[in-house]
């Protein structure tokens, strides 16, 4: 740097809110799934490789908005075929919450759906680390 030259410009990168929701649900997925050791709730099968909601929203954006997503009771490990080829097989999902929680469960869950919430970047970044530690201790 002696030779007149302006030092190497350090460029710090932020990850945007989405980016920070997507890595907090498959921090969270994964370890659900680790949890239901990969059992997809709706088939039995020992195939779940997906987190499943009992109910979907109409927009490719559901995840991101949706008041439900960190609430472990509405999130289940499915497999593709459950999870996207059968419309996450909502009666079955449906009738299995009733069968855990009781039958007002179902209209808990459809008013927390619509909890509309723009997510702070602190309460994405708690969710995620709170999910990476729970890994860990999983893991040890």
């Amino acid at each position: 740097m002696g030779s007149g030259q302006c030092p190497e410009p350090v460029y710090i990168f932020m990850i945007s809110i989405k980016g920070l929701h997507k890595k907090a649900w498959k921090q969270q997925s994964k370890v659900r799934r680790m949890i239901e050791k990969n059992i997809c709730y709706t088939c039995e099968k020992p195939t779940g490789s997906q987190l499943g909601h009992c109910e979907h929203g109409d927009s490719l954006d559901f995840d991101y908005h949706d008041g439900t997503w960190t609430k472990p009771r509405w999130l289940r490990t499915q497999c593709s075929g459950c999870n996207l080829f059968r419309n996450g097989k909502q009666v079955v999902f449906a009738a299995k919450l009733v069968k855990e929680y009781g039958p007002e469960i179902l209209e808990i869950m459809l008013k927390q759906k619509h909890d509309v919430r723009k997510w702070k970047r602190d309460e994405l970044e708690e969710i995620y680390k709170e999910y990476k530690e729970l890994e860990t201790t999983l893991m040890a």
